[in-house]
């Protein structure tokens, strides 16, 4: 059974509050942990596992402990599957090993941009402490970032199991047309899923399956926008932008907002991105084609030439090379303000 500590985003600085409806502690004071949030980790994990209290105690106190070996990020190699690389990069979010202790070692700020996001992602590497659903998420943007052809965007859910709500998220990937997962979870089925679902509705129902394994209803599912791939991006993260009703899920209403969601993504497959993948091997027909430098300039030319043929005696067909060179020095000495416009000096524009 899953506990409200990992499906629930709440927290309290005050220890001596209401426990039995605490979801979870959020370390706000930052690394190294301060005295008073380590005493209360403890004090919490002892109420959260009342039957492991002797151990909790045992391992507190304890003056020499075995070193724990740190996970290591895994190196990837570009002539490897795209699949291979999220394997490799999910099996790293795995080594970290999901938090249980009843405190967030990281605080998430959802209304960051992404570049505020990345910082502590990298946090999250540089410490590799356990982590919790949501951490989980914003390392997973992080990781991911350099796989330029793969969309992510977040996958939030909403169940009840005894009276009880609880929220859960992972992030959800888009390649080559078939959707995925990554993320963390106390259950296995419950976090990354491989890229291999041929549509949305898959995916979630693949969740809505594993939720009533434990007893749990799923209620809702909330999809977000795509999140750029540019780490220093202000952007921030649009983290719901779809509402789903599992009850309505296969509606013809529902299946219409998933089939639009999924065609937004595919939109922000940019044409330098299709470049880039091997599965991309022909420009979209909607994209026209891009001139080269020298073709534009050699139409720049000609138009200028019959524009000004009455200031100059340029042969459109023998000069075109020296005319294209000319263009090219006075377009950089332009943007390099060496040479003024010749609007602001009051020459008559000429083409030299």
């Amino acid at each position: 059974m899953m506990q409200n500590s990992e499906m629930t985003e709440w927290s309290s600085d005050n220890f001596e509050g209401d426990l039995d409806n605490l979801a979870f502690f959020i370390n706000k004071s930052g690394l190294p942990v301060e005295q008073k949030t380590w005493d209360r980790m403890w004090k919490f994990a002892c109420k959260l596992y009342p039957e492991a209290r002797n151990e909790i105690e045992h391992i507190n106190n304890a003056k020499d402990l075995e070193q724990v070996p740190l996970p290591t990020l895994p190196i990837l190699n570009n002539q490897s599957t795209i699949q291979y690389r999220l394997k490799q990069l999910q099996g790293f979010i795995n080594a970290l090993q999901y938090n249980h202790t009843g405190t967030q070692f990281f605080e998430i700020r959802k209304y960051r941009p992404v570049a505020g996001l990345v910082d502590t992602a990298r946090e999250i590497v540089k410490e590799s402490l356990p982590i919790k659903c949501l951490e989980a998420v914003i390392l997973g943007i992080y990781l991911t970032n350099t796989l330029t052809n793969v969309e992510r965007f977040p996958i939030g859910f909403k169940s009840v199991c005894d009276g009880r709500k609880y929220y859960h998220i992972v992030l959800g990937l888009f390649y080559n047309g078939k959707f995925g997962a990554m993320g963390i979870s106390r259950r296995k089925d419950l976090m990354d899923k491989s890229v291999v679902f041929r549509n949305l509705v898959d995916l979630i129902q693949d969740y809505v399956t594993a939720y009533s394994n434990y007893g749990h209803t799923l209620k809702k599912v909330r999809l977000g926008g795509s999140v750029s791939h540019d780490s220093c991006s202000q952007e921030r993260i649009a983290w719901t932008v779809l509402n789903l009703p599992i009850k309505k899920l296969r509606t013809s209403e529902c299946l219409k907002k998933i089939d639009r969601f999924t065609k937004d993504l595919r939109a922000h497959l940019s044409y330098p991105v299709m470049a880039a993948s091997s599965h991309y091997e022909k420009t979209p027909p909607s994209l026209t084609p891009r001139r080269t430098l020298k073709e534009g300039l050699k139409t720049d030319c000609r138009q200028a030439a019959r524009a000004s043929s009455a200031d100059s005696d340029i042969d459109d067909s023998s000069d075109c090379d020296t005319l294209i060179f000319a263009l090219f020095v006075r377009h950089v000495l332009q943007c390099t303000g060496y040479l003024k416009s010749q609007s602001s000096i009051g020459v008559k524009p000429v083409f030299f």
